[in-house]
């Protein structure tokens, strides 16, 4: 089944995936990464409330897998920082443990 025949179908099989498989599971946000004439498509079908804003605008067949986790990281990025603003104490601060009195 090739994209430019049965578009709709491919993405929604896609994005069922990924909810089930991934987003139920993990619960994380979720980067797309395809080439730029597929995001406003894919995004119109989506019905995962966890697709970041964010995306990689380039297949990701065509990159190795450390530019592909770089270019995640920039896409990610904004995110992040938005969040250790509202938690600054819960990101990017070890908790510390506290030790009980021994008798």
């Amino acid at each position: 089944m090739s994209w430019t025949t049965t578009p709709t179908v491919s993405s929604r099989t896609v994005d069922e995936a990924v909810i089930a498989y991934h987003s139920r599971q993990g619960g994380l946000p979720v980067l797309l990464a395809a080439l730029p004439e597929y995001h406003r498509r894919f995004r119109s079908i989506s019905r995962n409330p966890l697709l970041a804003e964010g995306a990689i605008d380039v297949n990701p067949d065509d990159l190795a897998a450390d530019m592909l986790r770089k270019r995640a990281w920039q896409a990610m990025l904004p995110r992040y920082r938005s969040a250790s603003r509202v938690f600054p104490s819960s990101i990017g601060s070890p908790k510390r443990a506290t030790r009980r009195p021994t008798t």
